[in-house]
């Protein structure tokens, strides 16, 4: 399903993946797929978006925690 981001969501998302939520986790949130999750951040971290650089590291967390 492909997701409309809206300013909201991108913050949403942007938050979640700093506080290091997987793109799995993530996709499941956002209702769509781990690889858009993984293009919009990307895409965001283009645009000059503080984003971490990657899921290593990761806390383990889903998107109900």
């Amino acid at each position: 399903m492909k997701i409309r981001w809206t300013a909201d969501a991108e913050k949403r998302l942007a938050a979640a993946w700093n506080a290091g939520f997987s793109s799995g986790a993530l996709a499941e949130r956002f209702r769509t797929s781990p690889k858009a999750i993984l293009a919009k951040v990307a895409q965001l971290r283009r645009a000059g978006g503080e984003l971490r650089s990657s899921n290593n590291g990761r806390t383990g967390r889903r998107g109900g925690d």
